[in-house]
C-alpha cells in the first residue's frame, strides 16, 4: 500500500508540475498576447490622434470644394440661361429675316417674271426679225 501511496503521490507531484508548466506557458503567451494587444492599441491611438489633428483641416477643405462647386453650378446655370434666351433670340431673328425674305420674293417676283417674258418676247422679234432680214437678202 505505500507503494501505491507514493506511486500516487509521485504521479500527483508530476501531474502538479506538468500543470505548473502549462500554467507557465500560458501566462507567456498571455503576456505575449498583452503586449501585442498593448501595440495595436498604441497604434490605434495614434492613428486617431493624427486623424483628429486633420480632420478639421480635411472638414474645411471639403466645405470650400462644395462652396466652389456650388458657385460653380450658379455659374453654369447662368451661363445656359443666358445661351438659351440668345439661341430664342437668333431663332426669332432667323424668323424674322426668313419673313422678310418672302414678301420680298412676292414683291420681286412678279415684276421680274414680266420683265422675263418682256427680254423673251424682245429676244424672239430680234431673231424673227433677223431670219427675215436674212431670207430678203439671199433671195
Amino acid at each position: 500500500m505505500e507503494v501505491a501511496l507514493i506511486v500516487v503521490l509521485i504521479a500527483s507531484t508530476v501531474a502538479f508540475w506538468a500543470l505548473v508548466i502549462w500554467g507557465i506557458r500560458l501566462l507567456r503567451r498571455l503576456e505575449d498576447v498583452a503586449k501585442d494587444a498593448s501595440s495595436a492599441l498604441r497604434s490605434s491611438h495614434e492613428l486617431i490622434s493624427t486623424l483628429m489633428s486633420e480632420l478639421p483641416t480635411l472638414v474645411r477643405s471639403l466645405e470650400g470644394m462644395s462652396t466652389q462647386a456650388t458657385r460653380t453650378l450658379e455659374n453654369a446655370d447662368e451661363k445656359l440661361t443666358v445661351l438659351g434666351e440668345s439661341l430664342e433670340q437668333f431663332r426669332a431673328v432667323s424668323k424674322r429675316i426668313n419673313s422678310l425674305e418672302q414678301r420680298i420674293q412676292e414683291k420681286i417676283e412678279g415684276p421680274l417674271m414680266d420683265a422675263a417674258k418682256v427680254i423673251a418676247g424682245i429676244t424672239s422679234a430680234i431673231k424673227t426679225f433677223a431670219n427675215a432680214f436674212n431670207r430678203k437678202e439671199t433671195q
